[in-house]
């Protein structure tokens, strides 16, 4: 879960799970789609320029790499993830749907409810991405999932996010 510290104000008491269950809808999305698929391609074009049409490396074992050959999967790693951390961060929220645990909602509309009163309290960015995220690792372990997520996002959050997420 979430913890919001020593809030001061009562719209900073609210919890982030509501009853509502839209999740919030950005309206330049659209645009964002444009930028972020312009930046693809230029990725794309220069993995092409610097490796040409290869499209895999030769070698079977790891000790048979080159430095080029390393240079090149780490770059064709980092254009895979640009194009699909969204769909995948987005998959892992499917298997909350159903599980209960007791609660009258299930994990998932517990998850677009955090996100969405997160967004409309004017929340930073991370923070509604937190809120959304914020019980996956629930299904791995109800007692650490807050570490499960600390640990999987770090790279991803602030240092102070991350230590609110790894506090129990």
């Amino acid at each position: 879960a979430i913890s919001q510290g020593s809030p001061s104000t009562p719209s900073q008491r609210r919890s982030y799970a509501t009853t509502t269950t839209t999740p919030p809808t950005v309206t330049t999305q659209q645009q964002q789609q444009q930028q972020q698929q312009h930046h693809h391609d230029d990725d794309e074009s220069e993995i092409r320029r610097l490796y040409g049409n290869q499209t895999a490396v030769e070698f079977v074992r790891m000790k048979d790499g080159t430095q080029r050959d390393y240079e090149f999967m780490g770059k064709v790693y980092d254009l895979d993830t640009k194009r699909n951390m969204l769909p995948r961060v987005l998959s892992l929220l499917e298997p909350l749907k159903g599980v209960k645990n007791g609660a009258r909602i299930d994990l998932y509309d517990h998850s677009l409810q955090a996100a969405t009163r997160a967004l409309r309290d004017g929340c930073s960015e991370e923070t509604v991405v937190c809120a959304l995220l914020n019980d996956v690792g629930e299904l791995l372990s109800h007692q650490n999932h807050g570490t499960i997520q600390s640990e999987v996002w770090s790279p991803l959050l602030s240092p102070h996010r991350h230590w609110e997420l790894a506090t129990p």
